[in-house]
C-alpha cells in the first residue's frame, strides 16, 4: 500500500467514526440526518480516491475519477440543503428542499456521459490526475456558488436565532467551514497555480476532519463552549505550532535538497504529522512523568488542590451554617491529616482583654495574648513568617525574640491573613514528608488563608447578625413582660383577697371544722395559682440559653392562656381553647416557641374589642408521604388587616399602634423559620384575623419536610408565595 493512501484512508475511518456517533445520538431530525448523508458523502469521495490511486490503467483510473466526482457534486447542494434546514422555524420534509439537487443531477449526467468536465487522464508522481474539459470551469461556479450560499444562510440564522443554543450552534458551523475553505483557497490559488499538485491528494482529505468533528460536537452537544473560547484557543495552539514547527520544517527541506538533491513532499509532511503529533503528547507525558516520578522519589501526599478542595467541601456540606469555631477545627483537622501538624489560633474576647485561641484547646499553652511581642510584630508583617528564616535574620531588631515564641507553640510556619486587624492565624509544624516548605507550599497555604478568611470573616458577620436578632428577641419580651405585668397584678391581688378576707374569720370560726376544710382546699388552691403565674411570668422573663427538644404544644398554650387569661377577662374578651387531644410533639426551643404565641396572643387580644372573642386550636395534619405537622391557629374577631398592610406585618419596625415596637410579629416569623416552619395569614376588614403557624412534628423532621397548606391539603405555589419568608 501507498503512503498516499494514508490521507484518505485516516480522514474516512474519522469521518465514518463521526457519522455513525450522530447516528447514535440522534434524535431522527432533519437536520441529523442531513449531516449524517454529507459526511457519507465524504467518505465515498475519500474511499473513491483510494481506489483511483491504486488504478491500473488510464480506462480504470478514469472511472475512479467520474466516480469520485459524483460524491464531489453531491456535496454542495447536500450542505446548502443542510443550511436551509438549519435556518428554517419549521423542520421541512426532504422532498421539500428538492430543487437545491437539480445543478447536481444536470452535473452528473454530463459527467458521466460526456468529456465536458473531464477530457481525460494523465500520469501523475502519485497515480493518474485528470484532464479538465471545457465546461470545467462551470463545476468550479457552482460549488462556490452553493458554498456561499450554504455559509451566507449559515450567518445570517446563526445572527438571528432567538435560543442561545442556536446561535452558539451556528458560530459552531460557520468555525467549522473555515478549515477546508481556508485549505481550498491555497489548493485552487496557490499551490495549483505554482504547478505543485502533489499536496491535493494530502491537504483535501485531511482538511475534511475538522469540520466533520467540529459539526458533530455541535449538533449532539447542547452545553457547548463559547466560540470565542474556541477561536482564542485556536490562534494560540496555531500561533504556538507555526513558530515552534515552522523552523524546524524549514531547516528539513533545505537539509532535503541540501543532502539528496530533491524534495520529497510526502516525506515532509509525513514527519510534520509525526512532529505534531509528538508535540500534542509531549505535555502531557511530561506532566503525567513529573508527577509519578515526585509522587515516587519524595512521597508527597495529597496535592494541594485536593487539600483546599476538602477544606471548601467540609464548609460546604455542613449540615448547619458554620461558624468560626468549626471553620477554624476543620481547617486545622484537614490541614492535619494530609500535610503538616496545624493549630488555628482566633482572636476572643472583650476589649482589654483579647487573647488568641486556639480552636482544639483550651489550656494555657493554647493562648497567646493579643499584647504579646510575636502578636505585635505579626500585625505589622502581612504574609508568612518561616522560623528557620527568622533564626538566619536572627541579627536583626525584633527577630531573634519571636523564635522562642514560635517553638512553644511548636511551630515552624506562621500563616497570616490581615484585612486591617490580625483576627486569626495558622501555626503549622514540620511537613510530615519531613521536606522543607517550598515556595510551591507558601503559594498553596496563601491561597487556602484567603479562602478560610473569606469563610470566617462570613461567619463572624453571621453571628453578629445572630446576637443582634437575639438582643431584639429579649427586647420584644421585656415590653411583652411589662404588657403581662398588668394583668398578672390583678391576677395576684384576687386569690390575695380571698385568703385574706379567710384570715380575718378563721379567729371566730377556728372550731368549725367543715369552715377550716374549705379554707385550707381554698389557700392551697389560689397559692398555687399564684405560684404558677409567677414561676411562668420567671420563666418567660428570664433569658435561657437555646436547648432543641421536644415541646408539647397543648403544654406551651395552656401555660401562656394561664398568664393572659386574666387580662382576656378583664377586657371583657372571650377566650377559648380547643387543643386538639392527640397532637405529636415538635422538636423546638420551650422558650422560643412561647414568645412567638405570647406575641400572637398578645396582638389577637389588643386587635379585638369587648365583647368579641379570641380562639386558640391546634391540629395535626399529614401531608404527602405520611410525614405530619403541627398547626397552631391564633384568631380574633377585630377589625382585621387591611389589605396594604399585609405585605408589610412581617417587615421590622412595622406597627399601627401608638406604643407598638414593631418587632413582635418580625421576631415570631423569625424563629418559626428557624425551626423550619412558616406563618400563613387569613385576614378581613371587619371579619378578623386568623394566624396559622406551622411546625413540622418530631417525626417529620428526621425525614424530608413536606409543606402542607392551610387546608390540611398540599402546599401549592400560591401558599409558598404568600407565606414566603420576608414579606408577606
Amino acid at each position: 500500500m501507498t503512503l498516499w493512501l494514508l490521507p484518505d484512508l485516516l480522514a474516512a475511518v474519522l469521518n465514518l467514526f463521526f457519522a455513525a456517533y450522530v447516528s447514535l445520538k440522534s434524535q431522527g431530525k432533519l437536520l441529523h440526518r442531513l449531516f449524517v448523508i454529507l459526511i457519507l458523502n465524504l467518505v465515498v469521495w475519500e474511499l473513491s480516491e483510494c481506489r483511483l490511486l491504486m488504478a491500473k490503467d488510464a480506462p480504470d483510473a478514469l472511472f475512479w475519477i467520474k466516480f469520485e466526482y459524483v460524491a464531489i457534486f453531491s456535496f454542495p447542494a447536500i450542505f446548502a440543503h443542510f443550511s436551509l434546514v438549519f435556518s428554517s422555524e419549521k423542520e421541512k420534509s426532504l422532498s421539500q428542499h428538492a430543487v437545491v439537487y437539480l445543478p447536481t443531477l444536470f452535473l452528473t449526467i454530463a459527467l458521466l456521459f460526456t468529456d465536458l468536465i473531464f477530457a481525460g487522464v494523465q500520469p501523475r508522481p502519485w497515480g493518474y490526475g485528470s484532464i479538465k474539459g471545457p465546461f470545467h470551469i462551470v463545476f468550479r461556479s457552482y460549488f462556490a456558488a452553493y458554498g456561499l450560499l450554504a455559509a451566507g444562510l449559515l450567518a445570517v440564522s446563526t445572527r438571528r436565532a432567538f435560543s442561545p443554543i442556536r446561535r452558539v450552534q451556528g458560530k459552531y458551523f460557520l468555525a467549522g467551514l473555515l478549515v477546508p475553505i481556508i485549505f481550498g483557497v491555497v489548493i485552487l490559488n496557490i499551490l495549483q497555480p505554482l504547478g505543485i499538485h502533489s499536496l491535493d491528494v494530502v491537504i483535501a482529505p485531511l482538511a475534511t476532519i475538522p469540520m466533520a468533528g467540529i459539526f458533530a460536537y455541535a449538533i449532539v452537544r447542547y452545553r457547548l463552549m463559547d466560540t470565542e473560547v474556541i477561536l482564542t484557543r485556536g490562534i494560540t495552539h496555531a500561533l504556538s505550532f507555526v513558530l515552534s514547527i515552522g523552523p524546524l520544517l524549514a531547516l528539513m527541506v533545505w537539509m532535503q535538497k541540501e543532502v539528496f538533491g530533491t524534495i520529497s513532499y510526502p516525506y515532509t509532511l509525513y514527519t510534520l504529522l509525526a512532529l505534531t503529533v509528538a508535540g500534542l503528547i509531549f505535555s502531557r507525558l511530561a506532566a503525567w512523568i513529573q508527577e509519578n516520578v515526585t509522587q515516587s522519589l519524595w512521597k508527597k501526599g495529597r496535592s494541594h488542590q485536593d487539600i483546599v478542595n476538602d477544606f471548601s467541601k467540609s464548609i460546604i456540606h455542613s449540615s448547619t451554617i458554620p461558624h468560626q469555631q468549626g471553620i477554624a477545627q476543620n481547617l486545622g483537622q484537614v490541614l492535619t491529616e494530609s500535610f503538616a501538624p496545624a493549630t488555628v489560633y482566633l482572636l476572643q474576647g472583650e476589649k482589654g482583654a483579647r487573647r488568641y485561641q486556639t480552636t482544639s484547646s483550651q489550656e494555657e499553652k493554647g493562648t497567646v495574648t493579643e499584647d504579646a511581642p510575636l502578636m505585635l510584630w505579626l500585625r505589622a508583617h502581612d504574609g508568612i513568617v518561616v522560623k528557620a528564616e527568622l533564626e538566619l535574620e536572627r541579627e536583626e531588631a525584633g527577630k531573634a525574640s519571636l523564635i522562642p515564641a514560635l517553638q512553644g507553640m511548636a511551630c515552624e510556619v506562621c500563616v497570616l491573613k490581615v484585612a486591617g486587624r490580625l483576627t486569626s492565624f495558622i501555626a503549622l509544624g514540620n511537613k510530615y514528608n519531613t521536606t522543607v516548605y517550598t515556595l510551591e507550599d507558601f503559594r498553596f497555604l496563601s491561597l487556602l488563608a484567603n479562602e478560610a478568611a473569606i469563610a470566617l470573616e462570613n461567619a463572624r458577620l453571621y453571628e453578629e447578625l445572630k446576637r443582634s436578632q437575639e438582643l431584639l428577641a429579649r427586647s420584644d419580651r421585656l415590653a411583652a413582660v411589662g404588657t403581662l405585668a398588668a394583668g398578672i397584678a390583678h391576677e395576684i391581688r384576687n386569690p390575695l383577697v380571698s385568703i385574706h378576707t379567710f384570715t380575718q374569720l378563721l379567729p371566730e370560726r377556728l372550731d368549725d371544722p367543715e369552715f377550716r376544710t374549705t379554707f385550707l382546699q381554698i389557700a392551697n388552691t389560689e397559692v398555687a395559682r399564684v405560684s404558677d403565674l409567677v414561676n411562668n411570668l420567671m420563666t418567660f422573663a428570664r433569658p435561657s440559653p437555646s436547648v432543641i427538644r421536644e415541646v408539647d404544644l397543648n403544654a406551651v398554650l395552656e401555660q401562656i392562656v394561664l398568664l393572659l387569661g386574666g387580662q382576656a377577662k378583664k377586657a371583657g374578651i372571650s377566650l377559648t381553647v380547643s387543643p386538639s387531644p392527640h397532637l405529636p410533639s415538635v422538636r423546638a426551643d420551650e422558650g422560643q416557641v412561647k414568645q412567638v404565641f405570647m406575641n400572637l396572643l398578645l396582638n389577637a387580644l389588643q386587635a379585638t374589642p369587648a365583647g368579641g372573642t379570641v380562639g386558640l386550636a391546634t391540629q395535626a395534619l399529614r401531608g404527602q408521604g405520611g410525614k405530619e405537622y403541627c398547626r397552631v391557629e391564633v384568631r380574633d374577631t377585630g377589625a382585621g388587616i387591611p389589605p396594604e398592610h399585609k405585605e408589610q406585618i412581617f417587615d421590622p419596625f412595622f406597627t399601627t399602634k401608638d406604643s407598638g415596637t414593631g418587632l413582635g410579629l418580625f421576631i415570631a416569623h423569625q424563629i418559626v423559620a428557624e425551626h423550619g416552619g412558616y406563618i400563613d395569614i387569613e385576614s378581613a376588614v371587619g371579619a378578623g384575623t386568623s394566624f396559622y403557624v406551622y411546625l413540622p412534628c418530631a417525626q417529620a423532621q428526621e425525614g424530608e419536610t413536606t409543606w402542607v397548606a392551610p387546608d390540611g391539603g398540599q402546599l401549592t405555589q400560591a401558599h409558598l408565595l404568600k407565606a414566603g419568608a420576608g414579606k408577606r
